[in-house]
């Protein structure tokens, strides 16, 4: 397909293309995609010069939204996304989950805080990290959870041994009351 651009060169994008031509030909149906990328769990195509977003929500219904899209289109990217979504699952079950809790000394929480929210960006940007949110309770506001998400137990070791967390350890020095760290894994 000589005017469609694929993103990420992703394995089930390609197969969506090449499904969709083989289909257009034999239906002599126009296949002019010119762009087609992957958004989270959704297929962006643009079809005739319109944007079409097809989700696993369109699931029950072929709604308004991309009646003009071919049927045959809409229903193999239907297809497309659950596999893709099929494939999150299965590597999923190889995660480690990290659910860290602190909880800083009543006079040290802005303190505390302020040094977790340091380690956010930096985390984020890591290899592996698939996840990596903070979370203040908002009952005890000196109780934090990090809830973590890594591609597995290597890449997190790596995390743990980086400059940001040893400075993050110094400044917080006799500012946390309490710390809990358990790794998890997914079972059902």
């Amino acid at each position: 397909m000589p005017n469609c651009f694929k993103c990420a060169g992703d394995a089930q994008v390609i197969q969506f293309i090449l499904v969709i031509e083989k289909a257009a030909s034999e239906e002599s149906c126009d296949c002019n995609i010119k762009l087609l990328c992957c958004q989270g769990d959704a297929l962006i195509l643009y079809y005739r010069d319109k944007k079409f977003k097809i989700s696993s929500v369109h699931y029950q219904n072929y709604f308004e939204s991309v009646r003009e899209l071919p049927l045959f289109m809409f229903i193999l990217a239907l297809a497309i996304i659950t596999a893709t979504q099929q494939q999150k699952v299965s590597k999923m079950k190889n995660v480690l989950t990290i659910v860290a809790r602190i909880e800083a000394k009543a006079d040290k929480v802005e303190l505390v805080k302020s040094e977790l929210l340091k380690l956010i960006e930096p985390t984020r940007k890591e290899e592996g990290c698939i996840q990596y949110d903070l979370h203040q309770d908002r009952l005890n506001p000196s109780v934090f959870v990090f809830y973590e998400n890594w591609e597995s137990r290597e890449l997190w070791q790596t995390h743990m041994n980086n400059s940001h967390l040893a400075e993050y350890m110094q400044a917080t020095e006799g500012a946390v009351a309490d710390f809990t760290l358990n790794e998890m894994r997914v079972i059902a």
